[in-house]
C-alpha cells in the first residue's frame, strides 16, 4: 500500500513539472532569466525570514523551557528516535524511517509548489501582521542582546582603566623607589677602606621602605573598614530599588506602557513641530539675509545719490548764478541795444566832401603825432646824456674836495671851496 501510495505521489509529481514545464515553455531565455533572478531574490527573503522565524520559535521555545537541546526538545525527541543506547538494526530503521519522512516532507512541498503555481494550495507565508510581531521580536532581542554587549564592553573597558591606572601608579611608584635607592644607597656614601656600598645603608633603606609600606597599609586598612558599611548601605540601597522595580513591572507595565505610547506620540508631534520650526527659521534666515542684501544695496544706492543730490545741487546754485549774469548782460545788452538804436535814430550819413576833409585832417594829425614823438625821443635823449654829465661833474667835485681837506688839516674860515 506504501509502495503504491509513492507511485501515485511520483505520477502526480511528475504530472505537476510536465504541467511546470508547459507552463513556462512560450517564455523566452531573457524572460526565464529575468524569473529566475526575481525567484532568487524571492527565496533570499523567505530564507531570511525563515531564519528570524526559526530563531523567534527557539526563544519562545526557550522561555517555555523547551529548548533546542533542552529536554523534549527538536533535538531531545531525534535522539529518542534514533536511540542513544546503539541499538543497531533499530537504529537504522529508524534513521531509515526519517530519511523516508523528510523525503516524503519534501515530496509534499514540491506538490504544494506545484499546486500553488497552478493557482491550487493554502498561504504558505506569514501574514504582514505575524512578520511585524516576529521581526519586533527580533529587534527586540537583538537590542537586549547588543545593550548586554555594551555592557559587557563598557565593563571590560573600567577594567581595563582600572588596570592601567593600577600599572601607572605602580611605574609611578617603582620611578620613585629607584629615585630614592639611588640618591640615599648608590650615591650616598661608600666605605673609605673598600671603596663600596656599605651593607648599612642598604639594610637602613630595606627597613624604611618596609616601615612606610606597613604604614601605608594601615592607612588603606581603615580606608577599606570606612567604606565597607558604605558599599553594604548602597547595594541595600540598589537591592531595594531593583525589588521595587520589579513590583512596579509587573504592577504597572501596561499602564507604564500606555504612557510611554503617549509620551512618544508627544514626542513625535514635537519633533515634527520642531522640524517645522527649523525649517520656517531656515526661511526667515534666507529671507532675512536677502533682504540684508537688499539693504545693502539700497543703502550704496542712497549715498550715491546724496553725492550726487550735492553735485546737482552745486551744479543748480552755479547755473543761477550764471543766470543772474546772463540776466544782467541780458538787461545791460538791452540797455546798449536801446542806446545804439537811439543812437542809429540820430545818426547822420556825412556828406563825400566832408568825408574827404575828415580823411586829410585825419592824415595831418598823424604826421604831426610822428613828427612829435621824434622830438620827444631826442629831447629824453638830451635830457639822458646831461644828466650823466652832471653826475660825472658832482664826483670829480667830490674827489677834488677830499683830496683838499686831506692836503690842508686848517681850512681858512670863509673860503669858498667852488673857487
Amino acid at each position: 500500500a506504501a509502495g503504491v501510495e509513492d507511485e501515485k505521489e511520483e505520477e502526480e509529481e511528475e504530472d505537476a513539472e510536465e504541467e511546470f514545464h508547459d507552463a513556462f515553455a512560450h517564455l523566452s531565455d531573457e524572460r526565464l532569466e529575468e524569473l529566475l533572478q526575481q525567484q532568487a531574490e524571492a527565496n533570499r527573503v523567505l530564507e531570511r525570514e525563515t531564519a528570524m522565524y526559526e530563531r523567534y520559535l527557539d526563544k519562545q521555545a526557550r522561555a517555555a523551557g523547551v529548548g533546542v537541546g533542552a529536554p523534549g526538545g527538536p533535538a531531545a525527541r531525534r535522539r529518542q528516535s534514533v536511540g542513544e543506547d546503539g541499538g543497531g538494526e533499530e537504529d537504522a530503521a529508524a534513521a531509515a524511517r526519517e530519511e523516508e519522512g523528510v523525503a516524503g516532507a519534501r515530496r509534499r512541498r514540491s506538490r504544494g509548489f506545484f499546486r500553488a503555481g497552478r493557482g491550487g494550495g493554502g498561504n504558505l507565508t506569514l501574514t504582514p501582521q505575524q512578520k511585524c510581531t516576529v521581526a519586533g521580536k527580533d529587534l527586540d532581542d537583538y537590542r537586549a542582546e547588543l545593550q548586554a554587549q555594551v555592557q559587557q564592553l563598557e565593563e571590560a573597558l573600567l577594567d581595563c582603566q582600572a588596570s592601567s591606572s593600577e600599572h601607572e601608579v605602580m611605574a609611578a611608584e617603582l620611578r620613585k623607589r629607584q629615585y630614592d635607592f639611588d640618591r640615599q644607597v648608590v650615591h650616598g656614601p661608600v666605605d673609605s677602606i673598600s671603596g663600596k656600598i656599605p651593607a648599612e645603608s642598604v639594610a637602613k633603606f630595606v627597613a624604611d621602605t618596609v616601615h612606610a609600606r606597613h604604614s601605608l597599609t594601615e592607612v588603606f586598612e581603615l580606608k577599606n573598614a570606612s567604606l565597607k558599611p558604605q558599599l553594604k548601605r548602597l547595594e541595600t540601597q540598589l537591592q531595594h530599588k531593583q525589588d521595587m522595580g520589579d513590583r512596579i513591572h509587573a504592577v504597572d507595565f501596561e499602564q507604564l506602557s500606555i504612557e510611554n505610547k503617549q509620551y512618544l506620540a508627544i514626542i513625535a508631534a514635537k519633533t515634527d513641530e520642531l522640524l517645522r520650526l527649523r525649517v520656517d527659521s531656515s526661511n526667515v534666515t534666507k529671507l532675512t539675509d536677502k533682504k540684508k542684501k537688499e539693504l545693502l544695496v539700497l543703502i550704496k544706492e542712497s549715498k550715491q545719490l546724496a553725492t550726487e543730490l550735492v553735485s546737482r545741487e552745486a551744479m543748480l546754485a552755479r547755473v543761477e548764478k550764471e543766470a543772474q549774469v546772463a540776466q544782467a548782460e541780458q538787461d545791460q545788452a538791452m540797455k546798449s541795444k536801446q542806446k545804439a538804436e537811439q543812437t542809429n535814430t540820430k545818426f547822420r550819413v556825412p556828406s563825400t566832401l566832408e568825408y574827404v576833409k575828415a580823411t586829410a585832417e585825419l592824415q595831418t594829425l598823424k604826421k604831426d603825432v610822428a613828427t612829435w614823438q621824434k622830438r620827444v625821443e631826442l629831447t629824453q635823449a638830451q635830457l639822458r646824456q646831461t644828466r650823466s654829465r652832471g653826475r660825472s661833474l658832482a664826483a670829480s667835485a667830490t674827489f677834488t674836495s677830499s683830496v683838499t681837506r686831506a692836503s690842508k688839516p686848517t681850512v681858512v674860515q670863509g673860503q669858498n671851496w667852488h673857487a
